[in-house]
């Protein structure tokens, strides 16, 4: 229970007195990631668990891609296991994944506008 308020604690903090660091980190506003939250888990089946609820997640997701984090720094900072990271970083990724594809889709779904190789 420690490592889940320590981390909440702190990206409370940076949401609300340092949001232009938050952007940054994040490279979005909180209210954005709250509403991607929000869809992932009603849309896509990003679940709560115990000790690491759906926004945590996504946090320790973005942490590691905005900044390139590795595996050790991102257990220093959100206090999990490296082994509870690699689970939750591959989780999101899946469900993101997941998202893309319903988000982007072809205008022409069965390829009617290529022919010989070339775009008409």
């Amino acid at each position: 229970m420690v490592s889940y308020n320590t981390s909440m604690r702190w990206l409370n903090k940076i949401s609300q007195k340092q949001w232009k660091r938050y952007v940054k980190m994040f490279r979005m506003k909180a209210t954005t990631l709250q509403s991607l939250c929000y869809d992932l888990k009603i849309q896509h089946g990003l679940k709560a668990l115990r000790r690491m609820c759906v926004i945590k997640k996504m946090i320790t997701f973005l942490y590691t891609l905005a900044l390139g984090a590795s595996n050790m720094e991102v257990q220093e900072r959100f206090r999990n296991s490296g082994e509870t990271i690699n689970i939750y970083f591959n989780e999101v990724m899946r469900i993101i994944c997941s998202l893309a594809v319903n988000i982007i889709k072809s205008e022409d779904p069965e390829n009617k506008k290529i022919h010989h190789g070339k775009l008409q």
